[in-house]
């Protein structure tokens, strides 16, 4: 095991040498390491090259299996040092900014009311970030979009689909509408980003690909909060992602406009390198929960999550479907 776990190295290192010196030893001894592990195997691991090493086919696979590896060590550890001190479980959980935290934070909070003896750490970073504290054992589980991750190397659950939607006030016409066409859309007044920005490009994008003309701007706003709040004081629209709305929501202050609008979506879900405890499938269960009970999309079935009533949403009575991982341009209602 401790050999596979100095290929590792290597192979994070990027480099005989690099590695050699972080591990503080000398490149011949590293080099006798890998021969042997190499012999064991059967096979190459590394292909050498003057700006350092790359990793076979084989080489890759075997790394797969030592960060799974170096996770266990480091949860052994950490459960040990911590029956040391205290007689608690300890869970370590990241997340990128992008999901829902919002709804992120009751599901933690429900995993503590249900195991008072959990004690949860919690980090946030970029996806990629998230993604090398999954790699290296410093996090347990992660959730961020599933496009930013080499899937193969970890377990994954989704948990929801990703997509804009429009909104306008709770009461507000549009929203209490049974379907809403781009016509009427077209008639209403807007808040919107000033011009460039990702919010006003799809909303520009969703007029121009139906043939109408431009929407009609009344105020332009940068700050997402800026844009609720005239939102539900006015008769504007906007769009917003259902996590930047999630509280507003659940307070009946702003209502989703039934209008079917066909984008780019992308899978948010939880990736793990080991398996399941306790605490990370109650975890699980929380945040399906949550964001159930949030309205988020569960399936890319639009049939289905469109005419599900928030009350059916917060039920759990939404008809369910084979959920798949593909993100694609689909009418969607999120």
């Amino acid at each position: 095991m401790a050999d596979v776990l100095t290929a590792l190295s290597i192979a994070e290192a990027g480099s005989m040498n690099k590695a050699a010196k972080a591990l503080n030893i000398s490149q011949p001894s590293l080099t006798r390491v890998v021969a042997l592990l190499e012999r064991t195997l059967g096979g190459r691991l590394f292909e050498r090259g003057a700006k350092g090493v790359r990793l076979t086919e084989l080489g890759g696979e075997v790394m797969e299996h030592a960060r799974a590896i170096r996770a266990h060590a480091m949860r052994l550890q950490r459960s040990v040092a911590a029956g040391r001190r205290e007689p608690n479980v300890h869970f370590h959980f990241a997340a990128a900014p992008v999901v829902p935290l919002a709804a992120c934070s009751l599901a933690i909070l429900d995993l503590m009311a249900q195991m008072p003896s959990v004690r949860i750490h919690v980090a946030v970073g970029q996806p990629a970030e998230v993604i090398e504290l999954l790699r290296k054992g410093d996090v347990e589980m992660a959730m961020l979009p599933l496009g930013e991750a080499a899937q193969h190397e970890f377990s994954c659950e989704l948990l929801y689909y990703d997509a804009m939607a429009i909104y306008g006030r709770a009461g507000h016409p549009l929203t209490t509408a049974r379907r809403v066409d781009i016509g009427q859309l077209g008639q209403q007044k807007w808040v919107l980003d000033f011009p460039g920005s990702l919010v006003r490009m799809r909303i520009e994008e969703l007029f121009t690909g139906q043939g109408a003309g431009p929407p009609q701007i009344a105020l332009e706003a940068d700050d997402v909060a800026l844009r609720r709040a005239l939102v539900i004081h006015s008769d504007h629209l906007s769009a917003f992602q259902v996590h930047h709305v999630y509280n507003d929501l659940r307070a009946g202050l702003i209502a989703k406009v039934p209008y079917r609008w066909s984008q780019e979506i992308s899978a948010v879900g939880l990736l793990r390198l080991l398996p399941h405890t306790d605490v990370s499938r109650c975890l699980l269960q929380a945040f399906q929960h949550r964001f159930r009970e949030a309205g988020m999309q569960m399936t890319l079935d639009a049939e289905a999550t469109f005419a599900a009533s928030p009350a059916d949403r917060g039920r759990g009575g939404r008809r369910r479907t084979g959920l798949t991982q593909r993100r694609t341009s689909h009418d969607v209602d999120s």
